[in-house]
């Protein structure tokens, strides 16, 4: 079962001083819709053969580098003194047309907080700090809205969370859902799926463990369970456990662990919630060690140590696949919007590939300390943090 959640530290944003605009190979007005999912015409057929969609490691295109790839998105980067945040390092987790938002953890006083920055006005606001004993984690957005987990400090066997949504028009905040978990499970992570608020939760019924995705609608303030599977472990382990989950547009990407008691196996499945009929998912991927994954348009993308793979849903083929130089090091956070995808290298750099073409690019220099990239609508996000070259300065960066 996955260990207790690493707290997410340092994944915050704001900034103090001058908020500078600039564009890295990049073309302004193309901004495109993406497309609905295309399943492959022989989708039922080709399901007898299989079980799941992607079953190879086999790319059918090549795949090239080009430094020179051009970028139909504006890239603003703003600079965040280190000072204006305490000193702690930070990433921009929600970004609207008006604020970046984050939450953090100072590690050296010991409290999480969460803070806003005004994009205009250049305002740095600290709106609220957790209790004693509470870290804040997983913050999101939507619109005028930010909501995070509050949740135990300690490594207690029961752990006590909360769902928190602040409204940043009144400044008020109200706990929208509350439970605990046990024997090392996940406190929620929050995810946004077509304007709702999602997350795994886990009940606890004697020897048993139920995991729903759970998705929250803002402006009724009604929950929906979108599936649920159970994990009897009793005498040995038989049944799924939903371990973490990617909310996308489209739907709900989740990774799940799979027992089979009598026969003494345990395998691991990445499967597809779309919302338009979240009751058949789509089974896209059985193997081991897959860290991260997404999808969006026609394209599914997962990644693995030393590589990062990029499939079609139009005809159930991996299209590209990228070798990292190290086998060792990890890809993470891909996002896709409109034809190209970003993803995250080590803990290093950020790439781009164009889906079209397969041609990639790196968007950041190699640093020390490069952030997840975070989506939010239209925006993605990211932040550059070189302490050794420079002290005083964050660099933030929005695509949009």
């Amino acid at each position: 079962m996955n260990k207790f959640i690493k707290i997410c530290l340092l994944l915050t944003v704001m900034l103090v001083s001058a908020c500078s605009e600039r564009t890295i190979n990049t073309k302004d007005n193309i901004e495109q819709k993406q497309s609905s999912i295309s399943l492959p015409e022989n989708k039922s057929e080709f399901m007898k053969k299989s079980d799941v969609m992607f079953s190879d490691d086999k790319a059918t295109l090549s795949s090239q580098e080009n430094d020179k790839l051009i970028l139909p998105f504006k890239i603003r980067t703003y600079d965040l003194r280190r000072d204006s945040v305490e000193g702690v390092s930070v990433a921009p987790e929600y970004v609207n047309e008006d604020i970046i938002a984050f939450d953090t953890l100072d590690a050296k006083e010991e409290y999480s907080f969460v803070g806003t920055y005004n994009k205009k006005s250049k305002v740095y606001k600290k709106i609220y700090v957790a209790p004693k004993g509470k870290i804040t984690n997983s913050l999101t957005g939507i619109n005028k809205s930010l909501y995070w987990v509050e949740y135990d400090s300690g490594l207690n066997n029961e752990l006590h969370w909360s769902i928190i949504a602040y409204n940043l028009s009144s400044t008020t905040k109200k706990i929208i859902k509350s439970g605990i978990t046990k024997n090392e499970t996940d406190p929620p992570i929050l995810g946004v799926s077509n304007g709702h608020i999602t997350w795994i939760e886990y009940d606890f019924l004697n020897e048993k463990v139920i995991s729903k995705i759970v998705s929250y609608n803002p402006t009724t303030g009604k929950e929906e369970v979108i599936a649920a599977v159970e994990l009897d472990e009793s005498n040995g382990r038989n049944g799924v456990f939903f371990a973490s989950m990617n909310a996308v547009d489209e739907g709900f990407i989740v990774h799940q662990s799979i027992f089979d008691k009598i026969n003494s196996t345990k395998k691991y499945r990445v499967s597809f919630y779309p919302n338009q009929n979240n009751t058949h998912p789509l089974h896209l991927l059985e193997k081991d060690r897959v860290i991260d994954y997404t999808l969006g348009g026609n394209w599914f993308v997962w990644t693995e140590e030393g590589a990062i793979f990029i499939a079609s849903l139009k005809d159930g083929r991996i299209k590209y696949r990228f070798d990292s130089e190290s086998r060792k090091l990890t890809n993470d956070t891909p996002v896709i919007k409109n034809n190209f995808l970003f993803y995250r290298y080590a803990i290093n750099q950020i790439f781009v590939v164009d889906l079209n073409t397969g041609q990639r690019m790196p968007i950041s220099s190699n640093q020390t300390l490069t952030s997840k990239l975070y989506k939010s609508g239209r925006f993605i996000s990211f932040a550059l943090d070189d302490d050794e070259k420079n002290k005083d300065v964050i660099k933030m960066y929005v695509l949009e």
